[in-house]
């Protein structure tokens, strides 16, 4: 299960395109766990941009992505980078292909209507530069979701080396298989996954060490990873 961060920009908020746009997504199959109208502050924005920094565009990006209110939504499913950047179409709305949201709505590159996240990494850092803990539902399921997203596969799931057999198996459920992922998500959001969605038991701050954890393994710190994982094992 992929991440990705959607803006809809302000050139299409001030046109009254945001029903229309998250409209699009929700048909192709994303799901929403979160979004909220917003003013980026510059200091965002130069954070969300900063693989541009230097160039000449970089600050009539900025200014644009500032000048007005955009809409922020996380959505997640199967392939969602690429889903939802097959729905926006191509950067240059002139040659995006007809019935994508570019392709039917814009006609210049500097009002392209949409950003999309362009990888599973990029996708993950940004949705937690625009999301805060506690602003994000992960754990919810439509209706129909079962029509849409096809079932994990036993060869489908990937161990998160330090995170006991059934918690693990919840978190890939959820498409979760790294610790880079456990690190971008709150406790909260985390207990809401393992226990609440999926019943397995945990050891009380169970889910607060994780993040830790993770922290520590990016760190190089392989020694205080495993005291971590041998106290949570011990249960303390």
């Amino acid at each position: 299960m992929e991440r990705t961060l959607i803006i809809i920009k302000p050139d299409a908020v001030q046109r009254g395109l945001s029903g229309e746009i998250i409209k699009r997504f929700e048909q192709r199959g994303l799901r929403i766990i979160g979004m909220k109208l917003m003013k980026v502050s510059r200091e965002l924005a130069e954070k969300h941009y900063e693989i541009h920094k230097g160039k000449d565009f970089f600050d009539k990006l900025v200014s644009y992505i500032t000048s007005s209110p955009v809409i922020a939504i996380a959505l997640e499913g199967p392939n969602a980078i690429v889903a939802a950047r097959t729905t926006i179409g191509k950067t240059r709305p002139y040659e995006a292909e007809a019935g994508s949201i570019r392709g039917d709505f814009a006609l210049e590159v500097d009002y392209n209507l949409v950003h999309g996240s362009d990888s599973v990494e990029n996708g993950r850092i940004e949705v937690a530069n625009f999301f805060g803990a506690g602003e994000l539902l992960p754990a919810w399921s439509r209706n129909t979701d079962a029509w849409i997203f096809a079932p994990a596969k036993p060869d489908d799931l990937l161990i998160i080396e330090g995170i006991g057999p059934k918690s693990n198996e919840a978190l890939n459920k959820e498409g979760i298989v790294s610790w880079a992922q456990v690190a971008s998500m709150s406790p909260a959001d985390l207990f809401a996954i393992v226990n609440e969605k999926h019943g397995v038991k945990l050891i009380k701050g169970q889910t607060e060490s994780w993040p830790k954890q993770a922290a520590l393994l990016a760190a190089g710190d392989m020694d205080g990873f495993k005291k971590l994982a041998d106290q949570l094992k011990g249960g303390r």
